[in-house]
C-alpha cells in the first residue's frame, strides 16, 4: 500500500539535484560576457570588439568601421559624417544587434539581438557578417566523436 522512501531513494534525489544544478552553473558560465563581436565583409574581418563595451559601430562602404563609445544615443549618421551609414550595429549590455541598414529586405534588423556565442546577424546586400565568438583562449573542445 504505502512505500516506504529509503535512504538509497534520498541519495539518488540529492545526487540528481545536484548533477541539474551543476549544468544549470555550467550553463550560466558558457554565457558570452567574455566573448567579441567580430564583424566581416565578405571573408575579411573589419573589427572585433569585446561584447563587454557597448557602442554603435557605422559600417560604410569601402571604409574602415567607425566606432563610437556608448549605444544609448546612436543615429543613422556617425558623428561628423553627412551621409547615412551603409550598416548601423549596437553592442550593448553583451548583446549585439543590426540596428540600420540601407538594404531593402531588412532582414538583418528583423534579426533582432543576439548574445550567444556563434549566433551571427548577416546582411546579405552589403556582404556583411556579424557573429559573437569566444575570446581567444577561453574555447575547449565542443564534442568528442568515436
Amino acid at each position: 500500500m504505502f512505500k516506504i522512501i529509503t535512504k538509497a531513494d534520498v541519495l539518488l534525489f540529492l545526487v540528481l539535484l545536484a548533477v541539474g544544478a551543476g549544468s544549470l552553473v555550467s550553463a550560466a558560465a558558457g554565457r558570452t560576457d567574455t566573448g567579441y563581436a567580430v564583424i566581416s565583409r565578405g571573408s575579411t574581418v573589419i573589427l572585433s570588439h569585446p561584447l563587454s563595451e557597448d557602442c554603435a559601430v557605422y559600417l560604410y562602404p569601402e571604409e574602415e568601421p567607425v566606432v563610437v563609445p556608448g549605444a544609448d544615443d546612436w543615429h543613422e549618421t556617425a558623428p561628423g559624417r553627412t551621409e547615412p551609414a551603409e550598416n548601423v550595429l549596437l553592442i550593448q549590455n553583451g548583446e549585439l544587434r543590426m540596428a540600420w541598414s540601407t538594404c531593402t529586405n531588412q532582414i538583418c534588423v528583423n534579426t533582432g539581438s543576439i548574445r550567444e556565442t556563434h549566433q551571427a546577424v548577416i546582411c546579405l546586400p552589403h556582404r556583411l557578417s556579424a557573429e559573437i565568438r569566444e575570446r581567444s583562449g577561453a574555447g575547449g573542445v565542443d564534442a568528442v566523436s568515436y
